[in-house]
């Protein structure tokens, strides 16, 4: 029994030892030097390659060296491994983890990393390094900046920290490229205490198509465009954990960084994640009006004046542009609203497997914007752009011609960090997602045009931080709240009810030449309810108008079009005014003219021959139709 007992002290100990444990300070192991951790300076390990030179730009002493790492195109089979190993990493079975990367033979291992900086302990994917490989950088005599050390697989670095309770992905899908892209994920991934940081191991020009000549796209390193790297495998999964812990979508934000050379654009571009996005919602924008965003959580300056260097006070409005094109986004300054810039030119590529995983069946005018793309610009435009500035914003030292490695980092976290932290401010709210307050009820619910199987309503907006939709209730009799006799239309039916401030809306498919009673209310994300607005009544049309054409002639306008319904239709009124004038009046009506009078059938033509013109002039028509209860 004693030597069952010490066997089985053994395997326990055995099994808790099977995995890594490193204490160590992450932002030294992720960009920095410390001698506590199996490697470190994990940007300088990044997997380099160069399709076309000058195509992209990189860090300015990190010249791209083809061969300095090595980056493998996972096979079906070893996607497929890499999911069971993620699989059991997320579940806390970290040991049963590590056992299964030695079984397929992967250059990994699961780390327990306690992490100096904030206290909290993170666990890592993180895979060997190997020695072999080395970069002077095209300067062999300046050391200080030669790296030793790189990839065989390029596959990434997963940190998970599972004693996060913000359901926030902070990654990075092309960090050579996007070179500060990995110390401000770090910082923002400790500043958020956000579940995961997932970063890329290789750079976006490592391997391609092959497809000449090299475009972004024809990327095969770059995860954001291949959806066959094991980065986006173990991406889905975090994304699923959090929806499974957090019974909700996951935050994702995305971390890049563009080159000086895109002038007259702000320091940070934010986005949905591609030009279709452009309704942003919480954390970057509150469209209730509560103003807790990103945005309004920052001073009016946000940096002051020689801060970093030597610039100008940068104002809010100096520092943030966001990709929106509808309802405005506004700094409250004071009584003021200052608008924020929309002009930027990097919303995210097209079809990136993120954003397309994160973004699945989610509505773009919802309240909660699951994706932020973040470009940040390599040299803040509050600086002269030269290539002196951009060299000097990295550490490089103009009298010695020397690069200082501890200065690569400090001005570019120094000047974007304010962003980290004010983005900071407003995740618990929206974490908590809950102002406990019912939204305020829509009000002036009326009719904008009807036609014959459908009403164009309009009202004044509800407010509600954490709205969820607009409600529209319609009846064909007056409508009973207590035992309901009424349809509901919603986001589900109509997207844009998901925007509160969209105050217009098309019901469909309804009944021709019926009155119809409707009413509008709004829900939050919480279950509470606006009240009611006033029910209003209103008819359908009485046909549909179609083909409406007309023809000058020599004194006279042929004008026609096709009745493709009618119901209870008394007839047709033509409407005419001088082109450009808005004073339209009645020229023919089914009244007086019998050629205008409704009919039982459905595609009929009609054809009305306006002689009270003159020559020369251009005429403008419209067509009416008169139900049975005029």
């Amino acid at each position: 029994m004693r030597l069952t007992i010490i066997l089985c002290l053994l395997l326990a100990l055995t099994a808790l030892n099977s995995i890594t444990v490193e204490t160590a300070s992450l932002s030294d192991f992720m960009y920095g030097t410390t001698e506590d951790t199996a490697y470190d300076d994990f940007y300088h390990r990044v997997v380099e390659g160069l399709a076309s030179p000058g195509y992209n730009q990189y860090a300015p002493w990190d010249t791209q060296t083809n061969g300095f790492g090595n980056f493998v195109n996972a096979s079906t089979t070893q996607r497929t491994n890499w999911g069971t190993i993620v699989d059991l990493f997320l579940s806390g079975l970290f040991s049963e983890a590590q056992d299964t990367i030695d079984q397929y033979e992967f250059p990994y291992e699961v780390v327990e990393f306690n992490d100096t900086d904030t206290g909290r302990t993170y666990y890592m994917l993180r895979e060997q390094l190997n020695m072999a490989y080395f970069d002077n950088n095209g300067a062999p005599d300046q050391p200080e900046i030669h790296q030793q050390g790189s990839f065989d697989y390029g596959w990434g670095l997963y940190v998970y920290n599972p004693d996060s309770q913000m359901p926030v992905i902070v990654n990075v899908v092309h960090p050579k490229d996007d070179f500060i892209s990995i110390p401000l994920a770090t910082r923002a991934f400790q500043l958020w205490d956000a579940r995961y940081m997932l970063i890329a191991g290789a750079g976006r020009e490592v391997l391609w198509t092959n497809q000449a000549p090299y475009f972004n796209s024809k990327s095969l390193s770059d995860p954001s465009r291949n959806a066959s790297h094991v980065f986006h495998v173990t991406y889905q999964r975090a994304c699923l954990e959090i929806r499974g812990t957090f019974t909700r979508r996951e935050h994702s934000v995305q971390i890049h960084s563009y080159d000086y050379t895109h002038i007259d654009y702000k320091p940070l571009q934010l986005s949905g994640g591609g030009w279709n996005y452009n309704y942003p919602g919480l954390p970057v924008r509150d469209i209730s009006g509560n103003n807790l965003d990103v945005i309004n959580a920052s001073p009016y300056v946000v940096i002051p004046a020689n801060t970093v260097g030597s610039h100008d006070d940068v104002l809010v409005t100096d520092y943030y542009s966001v990709l929106y094109d509808e309802h405005g986004l506004f700094y409250l300054f004071g009584e003021q609203l200052l608008p924020i810039s929309n002009n930027i030119n990097l919303p995210g590529a097209d079809g990136n497997n993120q954003v397309s995983f994160t973004n699945s069946g989610t509505n773009k005018y919802d309240v909660f914007q699951p994706f932020m793309h973040i470009e940040m610009e390599e040299l803040p435009s509050v600086y002269p752009q030269t290539m002196n500035y951009y060299r000097w914003f990295y550490g490089y030292d103009a009298i010695t011609q020397r690069w200082n490695p501890d200065g690569f980092w400090t001005k570019a976290l120094a000047f974007y960090t304010p962003w980290l932290e004010h983005y900071a401010e407003v995740l618990p709210a929206l974490v908590d997602f809950n102002d406990e307050q019912p939204p305020t009820n829509p009000t002036d619910l009326r009719l904008i045009s009807a036609s014959y199987n459908n009403l164009v309503l309009e009202w004044e907006r509800s407010y509600s931080y954490d709205f969820e939709t607009y409600e529209i209730i319609y009846a064909t009799e007056p409508i009973d709240l207590l035992i309901p006799n009424y349809s509901t239309v919603t986001r589900n039916n109509i997207t844009t009810l998901a925007g509160q401030a969209y105050t217009k809306a098309t019901v469909t498919g309804l009944q021709p030449a019926t009155q119809y009673y409707l009413r509008i209310r709004a829900k939050d994300y919480n279950g509470m309810y606006s009240q009611f607005s006033d029910e209003i009544e209103i008819y359908t049309g009485s046909a549909t108008i179609a083909n409406l054409r007309g023809y000058g002639r020599d004194s006279y306008i042929d004008i026609s079009w096709l009745a493709q319904f009618q119901s209870s239709n008394q007839g047709f009124n033509i409407w005419r005014a001088e082109s450009g004038n808005d004073d339209y009046v009645v020229i023919a009506s089914w009244e007086t003219d019998p050629s205008l009078v409704g009919s039982t059938s459905n595609n009929v033509s009609y054809t009305y021959v306006d002689i009270d013109i003159v020559n020369g002039v251009i005429y403008d028509y419209k067509i009416s139709s008169v139900d049975a209860q005029n």
